[in-house]
């Protein structure tokens, strides 16, 4: 995922949000973008089927 300059999302980016996966052996870590309050925007990261950690992580992003 990138984000532009301009505040516009690049391409292949959807408006409202997405899923992304990451598998580092023996976890596997999940997070989920929201991004319709733009240019707020959150993001929900989880651990899930791994041996080492167990977690669910909820970050809020926005413009000062």
């Amino acid at each position: 995922m990138s984000i532009s300059r301009t505040g516009g999302f690049s391409t292949g980016c959807r408006e409202r949000g997405g899923v992304a996966e990451h598998w580092c052996d023996p976890d596997t870590y999940k997070v989920t973008y929201d991004f319709t309050h733009w240019p707020a925007f959150t993001a929900v990261r989880r651990v899930a089927a791994g041996r080492r950690n167990r977690y669910t992580l909820h970050s809020q992003y926005s413009r000062r």
